[in-house]
């Protein structure tokens, strides 16, 4: 999993934020954030909880695959920095 996506389900794992929110988590440009966000729907492992006019509203939040996807890559992680 890409590290940009990692980070960004990980925040949503907890709750569903919005653009802005995510933004000043992930450290990510507006740009490089709707790139990675806009992946991420494709794929199914988030969705848009509300959609407002102004894209920094904009509120999302993880899909159960999505936090399958996530849960399997912590256990991964965690295996392979223990082993």
């Amino acid at each position: 999993m890409k590290k940009n996506k990692e980070v960004i389900l990980r925040a949503l794992n907890y709750n569903n934020l919005t653009f802005l929110e995510l933004e000043k988590k992930t450290s990510l440009d507006a740009d490089e954030l709707e790139d990675e966000l806009e992946s991420l729907d494709e794929e199914g492992l988030i969705e848009r909880v509300s959609v407002d006019k102004e894209r920094d509203l904009n509120q999302f939040g993880i899909t159960e695959k999505g936090e399958r996807m996530y849960k399997k890559y912590m256990r991964n992680h965690f295996d392979t920095a223990e082993g």
